[in-house]
């Protein structure tokens, strides 16, 4: 009889992100070839809004009595947005539209109804154009442990494993990421080197196996509802195969076979087959 100890290394990794400076973060991750996953620049209509919502926070009253202010986007994304104002009472609400701005064909924030100081509203919104949020940065950081080989240890995420071989280059992009802070701001990148007992084995076991059930299913359910063209259906068939491909990834990471995953893909691929044809 032969036996194999197979001995999974690898580490855990999570991390709590805030605000970063995006150029500087864009540039250490192309020193060292990751400029691929720098997060990309809020749109125009994500940071305008985000600096008229810090104008209302910083520039206008905002003491006791002060009308509550909410950012409105008008009907269409190229309009702008609208600042309301909400007196609240006891018998019903009052609703004033205090200003609206929106991005000029410059790039600039003009201000297109009521008052507001559009210097300042400018100067707000080329900070916050080179700055990612805290969410961003940490898109960017799950689309690189996808790459990497690293699967997601719960299923909301939060906590990930990565192989052995993917935490030297994990590690220079922690440093990176907790260097590029904005003011008054900090990230932070943990990682826990694990040799793994049979317990964190079944756990990284359990994360891939529901992993991939969930992207196959979600493949099944476009699929049922239908009205998928022949260019949706041949970037899903590339979307198995990248399964496929991710599965063997792991198996050789456990050291056995995940023939019930590779099945489960192939039924997904097959009726895509038979979608494919249903098209012609």
């Amino acid at each position: 009889m032969q036996t194999r100890n197979i001995e999974v290394s690898g580490a855990i990794v999570f991390w709590s992100c805030g605000p970063t400076q995006r150029e500087m973060l864009e540039a250490r991750m192309a020193e060292i070839g990751l400029d691929r996953f720098a997060p990309k620049a809020r749109t125009d209509a994500a940071a305008l809004r985000a600096s008229v919502a810090q104008y209302c926070a910083t520039q206008l009253s905002n003491g006791k009595g002060a009308p509550d202010r909410r950012v409105e986007p008008l009907k269409k994304t190229a309009d702008g947005v609208e600042v309301v104002e909400i007196d609240r009472g006891t018998e019903g609400n009052h609703y004033d539209a205090a200003f609206s701005a929106k991005i000029d064909d410059n790039g600039q924030i003009v201000v297109t109804r009521g008052y507001a100081d559009a210097f300042v509203l400018r100067e707000l919104h080329s900070k916050v154009k080179g700055v990612v949020t805290g969410p961003g940065v940490s898109r960017s950081l799950v689309d690189l442990l996808n790459s990497i080989g690293g699967t997601a240890l719960r299923p909301t995420g939060g906590v990930y494993w990565i192989p052995q071989d993917a935490v030297e280059l994990w590690e220079k992009v922690a440093v990176i990421i907790e260097a590029c802070p904005v003011q008054g701001e900090k990230s932070a990148v943990y990682m826990v080197r694990t040799l793994m007992d049979s317990n964190a084995v079944r756990a990284v076991r359990d994360a891939i196996i529901h992993e991939i059930e969930v992207s196959a299913e979600g493949i099944s359910k476009e699929l049922l509802e239908g009205g998928l063209g022949d260019d949706a259906i041949e970037t899903r068939k590339k979307l198995a195969g990248r399964l496929h491909e991710r599965i063997a990834l792991y198996e050789g990471i456990l050291g056995e076979g995940l023939s019930r995953l590779h099945t489960a893909v192939s039924s997904v691929e097959e009726s895509m087959t038979i979608a494919a044809l249903a098209t012609l």
